[in-house]
């Protein structure tokens, strides 16, 4: 699946444990957050860092973090030139046969040690004593980690899976099981791991999201915030922000505000982000009768406007874990009505920083949103208790040092393996 581009390093002794933080997903969605916040607070002066990344533009730079962009299709060969005409319509033939008539479960597997001896490959010559992946479910750079001979494997469980097929648990289960710790973002994720993949607790540290509240100022400029993104004045604005996949419920939100339409004639909803069901999104509010209260901003790379532009902020998911968006919609001292699901609960008390409603349901939605429609005074009192809740439970000083006080106990860790000659070293790594 990928094949690096970088030069091999030496192999000569080094002073500094090197972490490797592997981030492969070629999109600036809450995994590329979580690496960005890691990569920007680390001390190059205490560990050696290396950045395994689709490509190099989406982060940094950093400095002193060399990064590694990670390409797909690579020839097997640096000098080996392009098969002919004939053998690449042959591997084609072969790859739809392979398709057609191979169980679904053993092209999965197939794929998944594919994926995992390139980047198994890619690993090795770096000689990492810790990797740390973000992990959706299954991951195939666990795998590779130990096909490596890394000494330790951390993963961060970013989300709650939806129900999946039994080879797709079965490589849960072995990817977890890889692992030498685990860090949820949540005590929900936390608990859904350990029971889905039958992990040990104690294997598991719960590390919350954070956020910097001093980047986020209260909306006392929320006139100057509409005009910046062409929104009405004079309206109650009900807004959320992140890609437009179906994970975010925005349908919902959407059928909530048409029914309170005829209470709130001055209510609108707002949308911050891309994705493939804008047009759906459109759709669906021309059917309910409201094309002309919904306000699709698109992809807006400075999201503090938006927040400040807000008079409640939403977040309908059908899944989720520990969102950014909502730490940071409430460190702007925006109330907050969010759905029921994960680590969402962990982070609204309801009836003093917002409220909760069900996933999938625009009516509980509805009424969530209602008591903060009708009082400008409870929408001032919950954004300031939601900032203050921020600032106290989910700061991203307190972020950073929890997960690289785990760095320093597993580079240690790698260390005394390495001078015992741990299994997983290779055989020339073991006493350097």
């Amino acid at each position: 699946m990928y094949a690096s581009t970088e030069p091999q390093p030496g192999t000569t002794a080094r002073s500094r444990p090197r972490i490797g933080i592997y981030e492969p997903s070629g999109n600036r969605d809450g995994m590329w957050r979580y690496a960005d916040i890691i990569l920007s607070g680390i001390d190059i002066r205490e560990f050696e860092v290396i950045l395994f990344c689709r490509r190099k533009g989406m982060y940094g730079p950093y400095d002193g973090i060399r990064q590694v962009p990670l390409t797909e299709d690579a020839p097997e060969s640096p000098g080996m030139a392009p098969p002919a005409a004939s053998k690449r319509a042959l591997r084609r033939w072969a790859a739809a046969a392979w398709r057609r008539l191979t169980p679904t479960v053993a092209r999965r597997c197939a794929g998944f040690a594919k994926d995992a001896r390139r980047l198994a490959a890619v690993f090795r010559p770096w000689r990492l004593d810790l990797l740390h992946t973000n992990n959706l479910g299954y991951e195939p750079a666990v795998v590779a980690a130990r096909m490596a001979r890394i000494p330790q494997v951390v993963s961060t469980f970013h989300i709650e899976s939806n129900p999946t097929s039994f080879s797709d648990r079965s490589l849960q289960c072995l990817t977890n099981h890889c692992l030498d710790r685990a860090i949820a973002v949540s005590e929900s994720t936390k608990a859904y791991w350990a029971r889905r993949t039958y992990l040990s607790r104690t294997r598991i540290v719960t590390v919350p999201n954070g956020v910097d509240p001093e980047q986020f100022s209260a909306p006392s400029d929320a006139r100057e915030a509409r005009r910046k993104l062409g929104l009405p004045e004079g309206q109650l604005l009900v807004g959320g922000v992140g890609r437009l996949y179906r994970q975010k419920g925005f349908a919902d939100l959407i059928e909530a505000v048409a029914l309170l339409a005829k209470e709130y004639p001055n209510l609108s909803v707002v949308l911050a982000g891309d994705g493939p069901l804008r047009q759906e999104l459109t759709n669906r509010a021309a059917a309910l009768g409201v094309s002309d209260r919904l306000h699709l901003l698109g992809y807006c790379p400075e999201v503090r406007t938006v927040y400040r532009a807000l008079d409640v902020f939403a977040l309908p998911s059908l899944w989720e874990a520990m969102p950014y968006v909502l730490l940071e919609a409430m460190a702007t001292g925006l109330p907050v009505v969010g759905s029921s699901v994960a680590g969402v609960p962990e982070v609204i008390v309801p009836g003093e920083s917002g409220f909760l409603s069900p996933p999938k349901n625009p009516v509980a939605l509805a009424t969530a949103l209602r008591p903060l429609l009708d009082s400008p005074d409870l929408r001032c009192r919950m954004g300031r208790t939601a900032r203050q809740r921020v600032v106290r439970r989910f700061s991203l000083d307190t972020m950073r040092e929890r997960t690289f006080n785990l760095y320093r106990e597993h580079a240690a860790m790698a260390l005394r393996l390495r001078k015992n000659g741990t299994p997983w070293m290779a055989p020339e790594q073991v006493g350097h």
